[in-house]
C-alpha cells in the first residue's frame, strides 16, 4: 500500500530505493526512470535529470534498444522549459503515468504481514511433531534443524 502511494505522490526516491532491491522487467524499470526524469525536469532540475539519463542503467539501455526514444529525452533535458505536452504522449497526464507505473510495479511486487514467517515455522514445527520428527517438549534448534546442544562449561 505505501509503495504504490510513493508512486501516486511521486516520492521518487523511496519507489526507486524500493524497485532498487528488486528484479523488475527492463521496460517497466525504464517507464519508472523515464517518469522520474520528466518529473525532474518538471521541477526544473535539468542538470540532475541529465545526469540520470546517462547514469542510470535503465536509461541508457534505453540508448541502445530504442535510440528515437533516448533522443527524445536528450532534447528535452536540453531544453530550457518544460513542457508536459512534449514529453507526455496525446492524452497522458502526470498523474496518469503515475497510475500506470503503479498498476503495472504491483503486478511484480506482493507483500505480506510481517508475522507470516513466524505464523509457517510455527506451522511445520507443529506438523514435525506429529510425524514424530520432533520430541514434544525437547528444545530445537531451528537453523541445525537438530536438537538443541547445549553447552557444558569444561573445567580443567
Amino acid at each position: 500500500e505505501t509503495f504504490a502511494a510513493d508512486i501516486w505522490n511521486g516520492k521518487w526516491d523511496s519507489v526507486l530505493q524500493s524497485t532498487s532491491m528488486l528484479k523488475l522487467p527492463e521496460d517497466k524499470l525504464t517507464y519508472l526512470y523515464e517518469q522520474v526524469l520528466f518529473e525532474l525536469l518538471e521541477a526544473g532540475e535539468r542538470d540532475l535529470a541529465k545526469e540520470m539519463l546517462r547514469s542510470s542503467e535503465p536509461l541508457t539501455c534505453l540508448k541502445t534498444s530504442h535510440p528515437e526514444r533516448y533522443l527524445k529525452i536528450e532534447q528535452l533535458c536540453k531544453r530550457p522549459f518544460f513542457n508536459a505536452s512534449d514529453a507526455y504522449e496525446l492524452g497522458t497526464s502526470k498523474e496518469s503515468r503515475r497510475q500506470e507505473i503503479a498498476e503495472s510495479l504491483l503486478c511484480e511486487v506482493s507483500a505480506v504481514q510481517p508475522s507470516r514467517l513466524l505464523s509457517l515455522l510455527g506451522q511445520a514445527l507443529k506438523y514435525q511433531q506429529s510425524q514424530g520428527l520432533i520430541a514434544p517438549g525437547v528444545p530445537f534448534d531451528l537453523f541445525r534443524g537438530t536438537r538443541k546442544a547445549y553447552r557444558k562449561d569444561v573445567e580443567e
